[in-house]
């Protein structure tokens, strides 16, 4: 494509050459002649995408300066169809591609097999994602998958033969740091800060590996551990490991890709969340794949002028009607009324900020029905008694 913009503007200045009124001939300067219809990329976009040095050339033969040369073919130029305008812009002819024309061109010009190059037999497992168990999900994570995936369609148009997999380290040094935690530190999932368990189980796997950098020794405790599960000898053990593990929901976008690692997961035994719904065909796909909860993003579906509750309801009879072992989690919510109606939409479940669910309890009748209870209370047993003292 860039080889024919670049020609169309070599023979547009060609053209104008040829109206010039001069006694000078200027046979030397033919289309073919690269080193005196050589074209530039301007050093600002301002100047314009391509750029011609001929009025240099020319300015010894016509016998006049670079930038009036310029100006004179500009003005007897014709502009190509493909260009928004030509200006001299000092010396310089300048050419503005009419990025509307080129679009619509370009799109004629790739076919399906644009950029498709033979295969090469060579065979590429590319690895791509796979979050640490450790800590929650982020969109740090989605950047990984959209790069991992965008990775995999180049090398396969490069003719590779590419398999993409998503690493799953339910069972390694990491996860045993936090086993490590729980038996020998004391630690307990459900102490931990954070409204969510995988929050909870990345503030243990923190403390639990500061206390093994403060004390080198407990370390080899670690590679005990690791031992003694991949022994199978020790059920107890065995169960917490477990237990740690069916706590975790993978979080995996609902894309092309993540619709085949959601299946995956699920031949693997392993939960899985699906996230980033904004569609209801998304979500029958993921409950195909075997999602264990598919969270539909009630704020955003609603900002791109959809309804999401119409989602959630029609996912929720589709859940019901076809057997599906699967809930509703509701997600990225602004106030308790959307709350309120994802519930009324068939959510079993939602997740939603502190400041909406303590917005949640900020209702005058409840303050006045605690007010009431509490003055009912005193005036029976007296402000110094509660319910424990009976």
């Amino acid at each position: 494509m860039y080889f024919e913009i670049e020609k169309q503007a070599i023979n547009a200045i060609s053209d104008a050459l040829e109206k010039f009124d001069v006694d000078v001939p200027l046979e030397n300067f033919q289309v073919e002649d690269e080193k005196n219809f050589r074209l530039e990329f301007p050093p600002n976009p301002d100047m314009g995408d391509l750029a011609s040095t001929i009025a240099f050339s020319l300015a010894k033969k016509l016998r006049k300066a670079p930038n009036i040369i310029a100006s004179e073919i500009v003005e007897k130029l014709e502009i190509p169809e493909i260009f928004e305008k030509v200006e001299a812009i000092g010396p310089y002819v300048n050419f503005f591609i009419d990025y509307s024309t080129f679009s619509k061109k370009l799109l004629e010009y790739v076919g399906d097999d644009y950029g498709q190059l033979p295969e090469v037999g060579e065979k590429i497992i590319l690895e791509h994602t796979s979050a640490n168990p450790n800590g929650p999900l982020h969109i740090g994570h989605v950047r990984n998958s959209i790069f991992g995936d965008s990775l995999n369609r180049l090398l396969k148009l490069a003719g590779r033969d590419v398999e993409t997999q998503y690493y799953v380290n339910d069972m390694g040094r990491q996860i045993a740091i936090i086993v490590f935690g729980i038996t020998e530190l004391g630690l307990k999932i459900e102490d931990q800060e954070g409204d969510k368990i995988d929050h909870k189980i990345g503030k243990l796997y923190f403390k639990a590996n500061q206390k093994l950098n403060e004390d080198e020794s407990l370390v080899s405790h670690v590679d005990n551990l690791i031992e003694r599960y991949e022994g199978g000898a020790e059920p107890e053990l065995n169960k917490i490991f477990e237990e740690v593990d069916d706590k975790v929901y993978v979080k995996v976008p609902t894309t092309y890709e993540g619709v085949k690692a959601m299946k995956i997961l699920k031949a693997e035994g392993k939960n899985v969340t699906a996230t980033a719904v904004y569609d209801l065909i998304q979500a029958y796909m993921a409950l195909a794949a075997g999602a264990d909860y598919i969270a539909p993003y009630t704020n955003r579906i609603g900002n791109l002028g959809n309804d999401p509750f119409e989602l959630m309801a029609h996912l929720s009879n589709r859940i019901v009607e076809d057997g599906y072992d699967c809930k509703i989690l509701a997600a990225s919510f602004k106030g308790v009324q959307q709350v309120r109606d994802a519930f009324n939409a068939g959510s079993q479940a939602v997740t939603a900020p502190v400041s909406v669910l303590k917005a949640i309890f900020e209702n005058p009748s409840i303050s006045k029905a605690v007010t009431d209870f509490n003055n009912d209370w005193y005036s029976v047993y007296g402000e110094d008694k509660g319910l424990c003292d009976m």
